[in-house]
């Protein structure tokens, strides 16, 4: 009697298991698939993030069922070698995400491994622990790592006042990236039996899609096409950013805002683009004009000089064309817009 309520409950324990991790399938099934369909969705990041949740389920429906029913050997490592497909479809979708140009070739080098298992999965021969196994997880790992230290590195170049929408997509990629090494370790894990498959993979997996859902449907937004000003723009992201970085060192040093006679076009000259793109470029990665951007560094001297005492004699009108204004109008406008105070309460509050 005791053993069969022992058995009872351990088939009542795995039937809910079952259940768990088959929630996590179904809402990872749907959410790839709504991706696909919904067209006022519809990009190339969107279709390579459908791949990964589609992949990622079916590679679950494949290890809850096998538990209960047999699998051709084929099928089995046909579905085991989809982990080849969850990295390198994270990986173009972080790209693709924030609007890196990627040449095809690029697809076939990074799905290669997938095809290769795929088209040679009856040779590949079922040995329970095998090796191969660890190969494959490692291998989503590695995407992970390379993905992650990518994000980190620009997260600490951002700038202060970098738009929110890149801010908030940095973020869903490290929570994506997170949840998927996560699940990969985890697998590691199961490998060298330091945990058990029954529960960790089923709540793993169904919390790690939960979590990304819960995200997603508070950001809608990211799944959708951003409609920018500069729509017909030849410039992507990753080149605004890199041409905002060499902005900002022909800024700081050479302090050419200092210039009274500078103007857009011949700053764009120095930073090597046209006038229109610079303005894209300073428009899209500060939010603000360029007179604006300008304007800041110009305030920020002219801060500079009212607090050093060497400028105490100079009056706010000599003060200003030092700054790089070109009139004292222009210049106490833009003081008191940036700063909310006039340059002369300015001086006045320094101790």
């Amino acid at each position: 009697m005791f053993f069969c309520s022992m058995d009872l409950n351990r088939e009542i324990f795995d039937r809910m298991l079952l259940l768990i991790g088959s929630v996590g399938i179904v809402i990872s099934i749907f959410f790839g698939v709504f991706l696909l369909v919904k067209k006022n969705t519809y990009s190339k990041a969107n279709i390579f993030l459908s791949f990964y949740l589609i992949v990622f389920s079916l590679r679950m429906t494949k290890s809850l069922f096998y538990s209960y029913y047999d699998v051709n050997i084929i099928v089995h490592n046909v579905f085991l070698g989809s982990l080849l497909f969850v990295g390198p479809s994270l990986w173009f979708y972080s790209l693709h995400l924030e609007k890196y140009s990627i040449k095809k070739v690029k697809y076939l080098i990074h799905y290669t491994p997938f095809i290769a298992v795929a088209c040679f999965s009856w040779l590949i021969p079922y040995t329970g622990r095998s090796y191969f196994y660890l190969g494959l997880f490692a291998h989503g790992l590695i995407y992970c790592a390379i993905m992650f230290f990518a994000l980190f590195g620009k997260e600490k170049k951002l700038p202060e006042k970098d738009n929110i929408r890149e801010i908030n997509i940095r973020k869903w990629l490290f929570l994506l990236i997170g949840t998927t090494a996560a699940m990969f370790f985890n697998s590691i894990l199961i490998f060298f039996e330091i945990v058990h498959f029954f529960p960790t993979s089923s709540f793993l997996f169904s919390l790690s899609i939960l979590l990304l859902s819960f995200y997603a449907l508070n950001h809608l937004w990211i799944f959708k096409s951003e409609k920018v000003k500069y729509s017909t723009s030849n410039l992507s992201i990753h080149e605004v950013n890199q041409y905002h970085e060499k902005l900002k060192r022909i800024i700081e040093k050479d302090q050419i805002y200092l210039d009274t006679e500078l103007t857009l076009t011949k700053l764009s000259k120095l930073v090597g683009v046209s006038s229109k793109q610079l303005s894209q470029i300073i428009n899209q990665t500060q939010n603000i004009n360029y007179s604006r951007y300008i304007a800041n560094y110009r305030v920020e001297e002219a801060k500079r000089l009212l607090e050093n005492p060497d400028y105490n004699h100079y009056k706010i009108s000599a003060i200003a064309y030092e700054s790089g204004f070109n009139s004292i109008s222009s210049f106490n406008n833009a003081f008191k817009k940036i700063t909310n105070t006039t340059a002369i309460k300015f001086r006045e509050s320094i101790p």
